[in-house]
């Protein structure tokens, strides 16, 4: 097969042979259009490789055929490369071999340079201009507007034709096209230049300046032809009928239309070419936004879209831009309704020009004056963070590039938000907590223990403390100082507080020992008693005597019942120190310790031997103790006979229970202990036993009146916890309504004691499991489901008890509400209850009570119409009884009755109680007021009966009577003895009710001879609840009240005297001084509030009134405004809530003052040496802080006398500094003046938020001020920046107090610039030389010696900034303006210069606010530009590059705005 192939191979190439001899061969050749590679050397063509005979290829080499034809390279260094030759060379000779080339290279392009042909000078020549005859001068405006004649034909000859606005009405009345058009007047332009030039005027730029305002008012004119009528907002269907603007008409509207399409295309041509000043136009038009009306602002919204990539450069066009768009989006939303449909696009285009100018340039909207409106400020939060997507519709916000944009204008608006409210004062940085501080906080925080208070979550302990878990520290000690200060000083008040301390404590101490245990550390018990001993031993306020002792006692006698102090170490320490005391109490040369052992309470009968040996030595003294302990237990016998062996009846009627609870009030601790928690407790508590053992538990083992007399003993000793223990033990297993009514009131009485011993889980169980005994028997006792269901005790049952709680309620309110009766109306007037007195059964009201619930429960107002009844009948009986005495006591009986008996047939939700509160809004309380003023004398004691039953609540008929008869009184203006009676019962009911606690019955008043100590104890547990109740500020709110009608002539002196009485006494009374410290606030507001609309004497007698309820004793009228001194020294942590309420009444009183002639000298008299002795003194941080919240919101005259006076002790500080400035001058003027100006813009300066105005500056004030301030700042950047450039820094600039010094500068501009009135004759002679120096200290800090990024960032802010009004000390000129105020975008930091011309920037950034430069927005890479075009540049180098852009000069091409011929990227 092989060799068949073969043959057949040779076969077909010879015949190939045979046909190529016989054929000529064929000539392979390029196309023709292939270009050889030259033109006389055969090289060949590119890409054409034609084989050739001989060529290698067709060699049949044995290699060739076998591994196939591989080319040989052209040259033998195809491969090769002479890196290693050159990195040798490079390594031996070092940069010489570089050097070398380099001049090698330098040397070949200067010979290339030298051989090449210059360019020879330019020789323009400027078209001639001729005066020619008018047809000729129309003849060759026609062929400019003709595009077909040469612009080379016009060239030659230039008629002098129009100018400015002619001119360009010219162009365009002819229809000149816009590129010959700006030919033309590139043309006249240069001609005009060109003959200034030989007139001898040089100004080159001004030809610019001035054609640009050429083109902008040309702009404005055609603007201002869009006119809309006054009152477009409110009158719109009248305007379009009445109103023809020229837009209405078509044809007008055309042809305005094109004429302002016309001055666009050449204002964009003009702008394009630099034949305009890019900066004064950018200016005009940033100006024209916040200038036109609502028709004109849609075509300048167009025409500042447009340009809005050259008014992002600069923030000087900025401003003016924000701000009118800000203003005319509240002036469309002000737009009504029917004309709204008309401007969204309108809308649209506004918010998207925001919306692009604050992502760009976020730091232009650091702009106080805008910042200042509210208004504005929600409209900004609206636009770029709540309602963002709106400004741009049909936006996805799923994408995750516009999700990101939102974020990143929340974030941006978030810093511009914080940096304008650091500039305006509205937020000052936060201080570090300091030592009066937490001090204050922890008393606020212990004056706040209320009934409601969990103690265990109050974290005393661990608030604001280093270490809490180390008995050791010093804040430990420091707040353990604190707490049982409180708990003992007389200036506190409550009985609930040595309680609360040891409630406290031990909570800690639980806490303590889980985590030592948890630790394997040691336990806390050895380390608390340390410390109590020491403070024992070392507290100045526990070695008082006199006024602490029995504080002392009682507060240690509770630590050593919650087992946290040890009675027994403390013995045996004492007697370690060899402090044996020896004698009775009394006797002096006892040790301060061994006193307070003295008058101790033994907390267990087993250590009195101890005692005795500690006190008396051994063996031990007789001592008066004993005789004294026997003396009182025989008394306690003799008021106790159920308890000690004999009846009630055969009671000593001698005995004076007032007189043995005086005795008991007067005993030491000691004998207080002995004689009650070893002796009648005990007793008490056998006696109950014994009761229950013989006639069990379904009747009151202690009748009320031994009861009630066991507690008040107890009470007035202030031993609760026998109380607790006596009512635990009654509840344990009682089954008697009765006894459970005692323990209810009890409880409600001392509520806060029973939360201060966070005792409240217990009794709120044993509550509970009381309340299940009495249901099984089939009892529902109302006032025990209200306890359970107070919010105390509530939170301490599971959800279960609560849920069968409210069954049983529920089930109770079906029973007295059965569906199977219909009822009829009940009628307004009940005969029935009228008639009640007379009837003689002594179950008629009984009766009459099941019969009315009969036939009218389902009448929901029923109660109200029984009461209503029931206070007529009692003025009746009382009109016609006369001297019936016996009448008298059975109506009030027998309607109390009635209405404790009906009370019981009303549920819960709506008890009497309730019922009758609603029916006193109703106009119940008018129906009090007319009753006849004989009808009182019954009326009052029934109405303090309902309160003694727990029928209505004394809230109820405080509200309801007592305070509206106040407020009657207070503004009676005829005399009315309906009003004096009215006045005369509710003073009486108020006394009951919030003062009486021992009640003495005269032998007149017969109607409370049967008051007793159980009714008293009810009386002040009605008291409990309003003063722990939300009511409470109703009686705040009453108070000045009670004062007014003190004077008021109408009323008799006797009973404008007792009201006096009244409300010292109420002021001075303990239970209602405990709630008003509780509510400090609400009762300064009360008082303060009402005494603004009062004359001047009615102000002083409030201001009394509030003096004497937050002071010891009664204040005398003193001379508050010479008394600053004492003012101030009650500042501290424990006298602040008084001092501070004494501050305000004495400014007030100040203020109203100055409001009447005839006291105005001397009100203004006062008020300056008061401020002068205000600001005299040296305030330190913590005073600052105290006083800044004390004084604000102070208003009027006063608010401007201390903002004046305040800046002129600032201006004595700025004086004062020495020249040349030291540290320590520095330091202490940072001291100073720091301070001040806290003080002045925590007070002055509304919050955010807050409408109230700024107080105006006085010009005496300013021109003291601003002069001694604009010198501190020329010093200060004489020092950070010299002006000879050989001069070497100050030291001072490494110091960083000098940073600090210039930061308070900055700030204290800052703060006068805030205010209206600041730019006196004296304050604008000094602003250049500000400014000036404003510029040095932001060159100094941006590139400088200072180099602080932080101060260089707030001061370009302060120096690159425009003025914000036209109050300031440079105004614009004409309407175009003085380009002083805008720029090139370039010229960042030497603008600054430029602001010297014009009002300083309100916007300097608060160092504390702001952290650091990381917080512009704009980055690090603008700061570092702006300042590294400021560095180094010398004032005449700022008047340079001030220079506007010439229109001559410019570049054709240069500065482009978006949307014209060519697109052009603007720079970050």
């Amino acid at each position: 097969m092989i060799s068949t192939a073969l043959s057949f191979k040779m076969s077909g190439s010879n015949a190939t042979q045979k046909d190529a001899r016989a054929e000529p061969p064929a000539t392979i050749r390029p196309p023709k259009w292939r270009a050889p590679w030259h033109k006389t050397a055969d090289l060949g063509y590119p890409d054409f490789l034609p084989p050739r005979p001989g060529q290698e290829e067709d060699s049949m080499a044995e290699a060739y055929v076998k591994t196939g034809f591989v080319g040989k390279p052209i040259v033998a260094t195809d491969s090769f490369t002479v890196h290693d030759m050159i990195h040798d060379t490079w390594e031996k000779n070092g940069q010489d071999v570089l050097n070398q080339l380099g001049n090698l290279m330098t040397e070949v392009f200067a010979r290339r340079n030298g051989m090449a042909n210059g360019i020879g000078p330019s020789t323009p020549k400027l078209p001639e201009r001729r005066t020619l005859p008018p047809q000729k001068t129309a003849a060759w405006i026609t062929d400019l507007a003709n595009p077909n004649v040469p612009l080379s034909n016009l060239a030659k000859v230039i008629p002098n034709g129009p100018k400015d606005n002619a001119l360009l009405d010219m162009l365009e009345a002819n229809h000149v096209a816009i590129p010959r058009a700006v030919w033309y007047v590139r043309v006249v332009g240069a001609a005009d230049t060109q003959y200034s030039n030989k007139a001898g005027n040089s100004a080159m730029t001004q030809y610019g300046i001035n054609w640009t305002n050429v083109v902008t008012t040309h702009l404005k004119k055609q603007l201002s032809d869009i006119v809309l009528p006054r009152g477009i907002a409110g009158q719109s269907s009248a305007i379009k009928s009445t109103f023809k603007s020229i837009l209405s008409d078509p044809e007008s509207r055309d042809r305005w239309v094109n004429r302002f399409s016309y001055t666009l295309a050449l204002i964009r041509e003009f702008y394009a070419e630099g034949l305009i000043d890019h900066s004064l136009f950018l200016f005009w038009l940033s100006q024209q936004v916040g200038q036109s009306n609502i028709a004109q602002l849609g075509f300048v919204t167009k025409l500042a879209d447009e340009y809005l990539e050259g008014i992002l450069q600069h923030r000087g066009f900025l401003r003016p831009f924000i701000l009118g768009c800000v203003e005319k989006l509240m002036e469309v939303g002000r737009i009504t309704q029917e004309q709204d449909a008309l401007l969204p696009t309108l809308t649209t285009s506004l918010a998207s020009l925001l919306q692009r100018a604050f992502v760009a340039f976020p730091d232009a909207f650091i702009y106080p004056r805008l910042w200042k409106s509210t208004d504005n400020v929600r409209l900004l939060n609206a636009l770029f963070v709540t309602e963002a997507t709106n400004a741009v519709p049909h936006l996805n916000r799923n994408d995750t590039r516009v999700q990101d944009l939102l974020l990143t204008l929340k974030e941006h608006f978030d810093v511009v938000e914080l940096r304008n409210e650091a500039i305006l004062f509205n937020v000052l940085p936060e201080r570090s907590t300091v030592s009066m501080r937490i001090t204050m906080a922890d008393i606020q925080l212990l004056n706040s223990i209320s009934p409601n208070t969990e103690i265990p979550s109050i974290g005393f302990f661990e608030q604001n403390c280093e270490d809490a878990t180390d008995p050791s520290t010093t804040s430990f000690q420091t707040k353990l100082d604190v707490l049982f200060t409180w708990s003992v000083t007389a200036s506190q008040y409550g009985d609930h507080r040595p309680f609360a301390a040891a409630s406290i404590l031990r909570t800690w101490r639980d806490e303590a020992k889980l985590r030592a245990t948890r630790r394997k550390t040691a336990r806390p018990d050895a380390a608390i008693q340390d410390r109590l001993f020491q403070w024992l031993d070392t507290s100045i306020v526990a070695r008082n005597h006199r006024a602490n002792m029995a504080a002392v006692s009682r507060l240690y006698g509770e630590l050593a019942r919650r087992n946290l102090f040890s009675y027994e170490r403390f013995i045996y320490r004492l007697m370690a120190r060899g402090e044996a005391g020896t004698g009775n109490v009394g006797e002096t040369g006892r040790s301060h310790l061994m006193t307070i052992l003295a008058y101790l309470p033994l907390s267990s009968p087993s250590l009195i031997n101890e005692r005795r040996a500690a006190l008396y030595g051994l063996p031990a003294k007789a001592s008066g103790e004993e005789a004294e302990d026997r003396a009182m237990r025989r008394r306690v016998k003799s008021a106790l006979p159920a308890i000690f062996g004999s009846t009630p009846e055969s009671m000593d009627a001698s005995v004076d229970i007032h007189e043995i609870l005086s005795t008991l009030e007067e005993a030491t601790c000691f004998a207080q202990g002995q004689l009650i928690m070893h002796w009648l407790l005990p007793a008490t508590l056998k006696h109950i036993e014994k009761m229950s053992l013989d006639h069990g538990v379904n009747e009151p083992r202690l009748n009320q009146a031994t009861y009630s007399t066991v507690v008040e003993m107890m009470r007035c000793t202030k031993l609760y916890a026998a109380i607790l223990e006596l009512n635990s033990q009654l509840l344990r297993d009682t089954q008697s309504a009765a006894e459970v009514m005692y323990v209810v009131w009890t409880l409600r009485r001392h509520a806060d004691v029973w939360a201060s011993m966070d005792a409240l889980q217990d009794i709120a169980q044993l509550l509970y499991a009381t309340h299940q005994r009495l249901q099984m028997s089939q009892l529902h006792l109302r006032p025990l489901v209200d306890l359970l269901n107070a919010a105390p005790y509530r939170r301490y049952l599971t959800a279960a008890d609560r849920d069968k709680i409210a069954s049983d309620m529920d089930s109770f309110a079906q029973t007295l509400h059965p569906d199977d009766h219909s009822q009829a109306e009940i009628p307004s007037v009940l005969p029935t209850v009228l008639q009640l007195p007379h009837i003689q059964d002594p179950h008629a009201a009984q009766n009459l009570a099941s019969n009315l619930w009969y036939d009218y429960h389902d009448n929901p107002n029923w109660g109200a119409v029984v009461w209503e009844n029931v206070m007529y009948g009692i003025s009746q009986v009382a009109a016609t009884a006369g001297d019936d005495d016996t009448l008298k006591h059975q109506s009030i009986d027998c309607y109390l009755m009635l209405l404790k008996e009906l009370d019981r047939y009303l549920p819960s939700g709506d008890d009497l109680d309730k019922q009758v509160h609603r029916w006193f809004t109703e106009g119940g309380r008018q129906r009090f007021a007319d009753l006849e003023p004989v009808s009182w004398d019954l009326v009052t004691p029934w109405l303090i009966g309902t309160t003694l039953h727990g029928i209505i609540s004394g809230a109820t008929l405080l509200s309801g009577i007592v305070y509206f008869a106040w407020e009657r009184a207070a503004s009676l203006s005829l005399p009315s003895t309906f009003t004096e009676a009215f006045l005369e019962a509710a003073n009486t009911l108020a006394r009951q009710l919030l003062i009486t606690d021992i009640y003495r019955p005269s032998e007149s008043d017969t109607l409370f001879n049967s008051f007793s100590i159980s009714d008293i104890q009810m009386l002040q547990a009605q008291r409990q609840q309003v003063l722990s109740g939300s009511d409470v500020t109703l009686l705040f709110k009453a108070l000045p009240n009670l004062v007014s009608l003190e004077v008021n002539n109408l009323l008799e002196e006797r009973i404008r005297k007792a009201s006096t009485e009244l409300r010292v006494e109420l002021s001075q009374h303990v239970q209602f001084r405990t709630t008003a410290f509780r509510h400090i606030g609400a009762l300064r507001d009360a008082f303060l509030s009402s005494s603004s609309s009062q004359s001047e004497m009615m102000e002083l007698r409030i201001a009394e009134a509030l003096r004497l309820i937050i002071h010891s004793e009664e204040h005398a009228d003193g001379d508050s405004a010479g008394d600053w001194e004492s003012l101030f020294a009650g500042m501290n942590a424990w006298g602040f809530s008084r001092s501070s309420i004494e501050l305000q009444l004495t400014l007030k009183h100040m203020s109203s003052g100055m409001d009447h002639e005839d006291t105005k000298a001397k009100a203004e008299k006062d008020l300056q040496r008061f401020m002068t002795g205000f600001f005299g003194r040296t305030l330190d941080m913590e005073e600052t802080d105290l006083l800044a919240d004390v004084l604000y919101g102070i208003s009027g005259r006063v608010a401007t006398k201390f903002l004046n006076v305040g800046l002129e002790r600032l201006a004595t500080h700025l004086t004062n500094l020495p020249s040349p400035l030291t540290v320590p001058s520095i330091r202490s003027f940072l001291h100073d003046s720091g301070e001040i100006l806290r003080l002045l813009a925590a007070v002055i300066v509304p919050k955010a938020g807050d409408e109230r105005p700024c107080p105006p500056l006085e010009q005496d004030a300013v021109d003291v001020f601003f002069p001694a301030l604009s010198k501190a700042i020329v010093d200060a950047g004489i020092v950070a920046a010299p002006s000879r450039k050989d001069t070497a820094p100050s030291p001072l600039v490494t110091d960083s107090s000098f940073h600090e010094y210039l930061v308070l500068l900055c700030r204290l501009l800052q703060f006068a610039l805030r205010f209206d009135g600041l730019w006196t004759t004296k304050a604008k002679g000094v602003a250049e030389d500000t400014v000036a120096a404003m510029v040095r200290l932001t060159v100094a800090m941006g590139g400088g010696v200072l180099e602080t990024r932080v101060l260089e960032a707030k001061s370009v802010d302060d120096s690159s900034s425009d003025s914000e009004d036209d109050s300031g000390p440079y105004r614009e000129g004409d309407e175009g303006g003085s380009m002083s105020a805008a720029v090139s975008p370039t010229e960042t930091s030497a603008r600054a210069s430029s602001v010297s011309r014009r009002t300083a920037e309100r916007e300097i950034i608060d160092v504390d606010a702001i952290s650091g430069p990381e917080t512009s927005i704009r980055g690090q890479k603008r700061k570092a530009n702006a300042g590294t075009a400021a560095a180094g540049a010398s004032d005449d180098d700022i008047e340079i590059i001030e220079q506007p852009t010439s229109a001559i000069r410019g570049k054709r091409g240069r500065g482009r705005p978006p949307g014209s011929r060519g697109k052009q990227k603007r720079k970050s």
